[in-house]
């Protein structure tokens, strides 16, 4: 199942704050827990539930070879060994045989908004930029993986769960409820993405490229436009 949470900006928890909320996820993903700093900017960790590929090599957080992309991914994708092929990959390059290398060495030939137009499978994906100085989050169509984000005055959380943001220090200072989705919920039994129970704190909605620059405090949003289910 796995689970990870991030954060962006110019506030950063430190270790044993960070630690506490990753470990909220830990029953997601119980056979590997790393955490990883980048820029002093962008803070990731990852619980790991081995499936695919049962070697560290497939330990998350994980890095494009060129080391301009660090990300964390749930969930899995089906056509894997057919993206291998569409883009090319040198397959003796790898050092696993996990799908999270596929999207890694992806990462060196194409955009993120392309990587994600030909994943097919059930994936929450958050992906830091380096030379953007810029952090995507991307959900399959299906929304079948969680991901929640909330962003503050110094940046960005987004995580697995929706308790690993909301008890993050930075929003915490910031919550309201929002009275909307409350009722959406008593009248649906679930609050329909992009909406959470607080004002502040946001799904990211199935088959959508969310992109955050900390430059500007902007997120744009893009639909991932090709899928093959």
């Amino acid at each position: 199942m796995c689970g990870f949470i991030g954060e962006y900006g110019r506030f950063l928890l430190g270790e044993s704050d960070f630690n506490t909320l990753l470990d909220l996820s830990k029953k997601r993903g119980p056979d590997h827990q790393q955490t990883y700093k980048i820029d002093g900017q962008i803070q990731l960790g990852f619980n790991r539930l081995s499936i695919q590929d049962l070697s560290e090599h497939a330990h998350q957080p994980y890095h494009s070879p060129n080391q301009l992309f660090d990300f964390v991914f749930n969930g899995e994708i089906y056509n894997s060994d057919a993206l291998i092929s569409k883009f090319n990959l040198d397959k003796t390059k790898f050092r696993s045989t996990s799908d999270t290398e596929v999207i890694a060495h992806i990462l060196e030939t194409a955009s993120i908004e392309a990587l994600a137009n030909e994943l097919n499978g059930m994936f929450a994906i958050a992906i830091y930029d380096r030379n953007k100085k810029a952090v995507s989050l991307l959900r399959d169509f299906a929304g079948i993986k969680p991901l929640f984000y909330a962003t503050h005055s110094e940046g960005m959380v987004f995580a697995s769960q929706f308790n690993q943001v909301y008890k993050h220090k930075a929003i915490q200072k910031e919550l309201s409820v929002n009275p909307e989705a409350l009722k959406e919920y008593l009248a649906l039994g679930y609050m329909q993405a992009p909406n959470t129970i607080y004002n502040s704190i946001y799904q990211v909605e199935p088959g959508t490229v969310l992109k955050y620059s900390l430059h500007d405090h902007q997120i744009t949003k893009k639909d991932i436009v090709k899928y093959t289910y």
